[in-house]
């Protein structure tokens, strides 16, 4: 019985030291969770400070949302606008007060893709807000940029550069009437021929720049207007092709022209006739002296394309992208002056005005030179 007695007291002794040792396992578990917890819980803060200090750095009105749409944070800022509502977590139409705001964000997460981004521009009382909200996982930032002193100067820019342009033109105008005049008198030795011809095409290059210049006030402003009328292709070509074969003289190109002759257009002619006049005057300006220069024009079921082709350096491949890009210049001639918007307008009158289409093929092999092509549907009145 004894002997009972002293076998349970060693299995209770086992029992205790496993217990111990287990005891031992798990505070050890315990202090590296703490330590883990620990270092997740700094982590959390550092980043919660960071995320505090950014939102007090920026100066746009920064509101998360959850997916609910209500205000989890909302920055100074924002709440300083918007006002406080009395909730914790309110709507963000009761927080704003706008439905367009609210429509915007809903737009954004019919998406229904993690991170979209998506900018708009809303009016909230007197002021222009541009608006980008950016959609996650588990819910919705939105930021707000007051954005009225930019279109104040945009306003400002474009009213000076539409004004230096107007006044650019008389000056420009009154010297080629007097280049004109003197070369029409043929008493002039050639070396002031030539001299007068230099002056010429730089007040060609002068005017080119200027109506440029009003083209992309136009544009910008909102003020470039289309009328779309049924119109002969010849009659639409014609006379800025007219005004351009003095250019291609003077640098002896040969300008070939194959249209035909009983086709309508639908078109704007003044501004479909701006666009045209770029192309080719893009083509005169990085054709060399006798180089080539052919104007055609393709009819099929439902759209006229016109090619206009030059015998230039051609275009680098990488650069075939972003020769309609506002102020972009390829290094075709490096000497080449020009604003780099004739292409831009071109495209924004083709594209957005007409419907039609724009581009440009190249090899980019020197002496191959580079091919535009625009498309114009047909009018069959």
């Amino acid at each position: 019985m004894f002997g009972n007695h002293k076998h349970e007291l060693q299995r209770t002794q086992q029992r205790l030291a496993l217990a111990e040792a287990e005891n031992k396992r798990l505070r050890a578990e315990t202090a590296k969770l703490q330590k883990r917890i620990h270092k997740h819980d700094t982590k959390l803060e550092r980043t919660s400070l960071r995320l505090k200090a950014m939102a007090k750095a920026v100066r746009e009105m920064v509101i998360m949302l959850d997916d609910e749409l209500h205000v989890q944070y909302a920055t100074s800022q924002a709440r300083q606008f918007f006002g406080k509502t009395g909730k914790d977590t309110p709507t963000l139409l009761e927080f704003s007060d706008s439905r367009e705001l609210v429509q915007l964000v809903q737009d954004a997460l019919a998406e229904q893709r993690a991170l979209v981004d998506m900018d708009w521009q809303i009016q909230l009382g007197d002021t222009p807000y541009q608006v980008r909200v950016v959609t996650f996982a588990q819910g919705v930032a939105v930021a707000l940029k007051d954005v009225s002193d930019i279109q104040r100067l945009g306003r400002a820019r474009r009213e000076f550069v539409g004004n230096i342009s107007h006044e650019l033109r008389t000056p420009i105008t009154t010297i080629g009437l007097i280049v004109d005049g003197m070369l029409a008198q043929q008493t002039a030795p050639p070396d002031v021929v030539q001299g007068l011809n230099n002056i010429q095409a730089e007040a060609d290059l002068l005017q080119h720049m200027a109506q440029e210049l009003l083209d992309l006030v136009q544009i910008e402003s909102g003020r470039a207007l289309f009328r779309l009328i049924p119109i002969s292709l010849t009659d639409l070509l014609e006379k800025p092709l007219m005004r351009l074969q003095s250019q291609s003289k003077r640098k002896q190109q040969r300008l070939t022209i194959s249209i035909p002759g009983d086709v309508l257009a639908l078109a704007d002619p003044n501004q479909l006739g701006r666009a045209f006049s770029n192309l080719v005057q893009n083509a005169i300006k990085f054709t060399p002296k006798e180089g080539q220069i052919n104007v055609a024009a393709v009819v099929t079921a439902d759209e006229i394309t016109i090619s206009v082709k030059d015998s230039g350096p051609g275009i680098a491949p990488s650069d075939l992208d972003r020769v309609f890009e506002r102020f972009f210049k390829t290094d075709r001639t490096r000497s080449s002056g020009g604003t780099g918007l004739g292409l831009a307008i071109a495209k924004h009158v083709i594209v957005e005005g007409h419907g039609g289409r724009i581009w440009v093929e190249s090899s980019g092999n020197p002496g191959e030179g580079a091919t535009f092509f625009i498309t114009l549907p047909r009018s069959f009145e």
